[in-house]
């Protein structure tokens, strides 16, 4: 569909159009039929996108930690992420999110450090899983993930969420006694997630340079090979819902100047897939 980003990630369809968060590019870009379109400039580098109740986009603001809300041309302030972030030292950032019906946004995040001149993810250290009211409070949910990165819903009580650093999908059930539990083992560490209307989660892999449909319980329905690319994200859309984008880099290069970030749409209505 397109290419030239820095790091394409938070892919989401809404309103007829799909949407994406250019990371280290430090935009929110809408992919259409002219081309990508700039929503919002935000060097404090866009993450996880969503909508409110009323239609507004919902950003992360991964270096500030911050989730914002944007109305017209303006981002206002709804939730100071820092505390519940910073609250166990480290570089901790706010990552992915998912907005319910209701406006509440579950927002992930990963903790990072420096290595021999590159920035990585640092998968020793638990990162919070945090739920974001429309009032802007702020709850902590678990602080035991291992980078909780992607999130979808998963019925009406639970969500569920890609841990990154322990290669496995797990259930989030808020008040609940267990409130983690595991709903399948990967191939390796996914990142962006997506549901099908059939109860398939398909998760992007960038370690394995693919892309899966998995079933509960860790059973793989269909896979697409993106090797040796890595690929970021993945979401469901199009005007019948049977089209699956998929956001992928050739290296992951977050203090430099890397422009190979593309992303490419699959067409899943003949593809032969089992029910999960």
């Amino acid at each position: 569909m397109a290419d030239g980003f820095r790091l394409p990630e938070s892919l989401r369809w809404h309103d007829g159009r799909l949407w994406m968060s250019d990371m280290d590019g430090g935009a929110v870009l809408v992919l259409g039929t002219r081309g990508p379109q700039r929503v919002l400039d935000l060097p404090a580098q866009p993450s996880g996108l969503g909508w409110d109740p009323r239609g507004r986009l919902l950003v992360v603001s991964q270096l500030d930690a911050r989730l914002l809300r944007v109305d017209g041309d303006r981002a206002t302030l709804v939730a100071d992420l820092a505390p519940v972030m910073h609250a166990h030292g480290g570089d901790v950032r706010p990552n992915d999110m998912w907005v319910a019906p209701d406006g509440t946004a579950y927002i992930g995040s990963a903790s990072f450090q420096v290595v021999e001149g590159r920035l990585v993810a640092d998968d020793r250290v638990p990162t919070p899983l945090v739920a974001v009211s429309p009032a802007g409070a702020v709850t902590l949910l678990t602080d035991e993930l291992l980078c909780p990165n992607g999130i979808a819903p998963c019925g009406p009580d639970a969500i569920l969420v890609a841990e990154t650093r322990s290669s496995r999908l797990v259930e989030v059930r808020p008040g609940s006694p267990t409130v983690v539990r595991e709903h399948a083992p990967c191939v390796a560490g996914p990142d962006g997630i997506a549901l099908d209307p059939a109860g398939g989660v398909w998760a992007a892999f960038p370690f394995a340079g693919r892309v899966q449909r998995i079933a509960h319980g860790g059973a793989v329905l269909d896979e697409i090979d993106l090797g040796p690319r890595i690929p970021l994200d993945c979401t469901l859309g199009g005007p019948t819902g049977d089209t699956l984008f998929v956001a992928s880099v050739a290296e992951i290069d977050h203090l430099g100047s890397s422009r190979t970030g593309r992303v490419d749409a699959y067409d899943l209505t003949h593809r032969q897939t089992e029910e999960p």
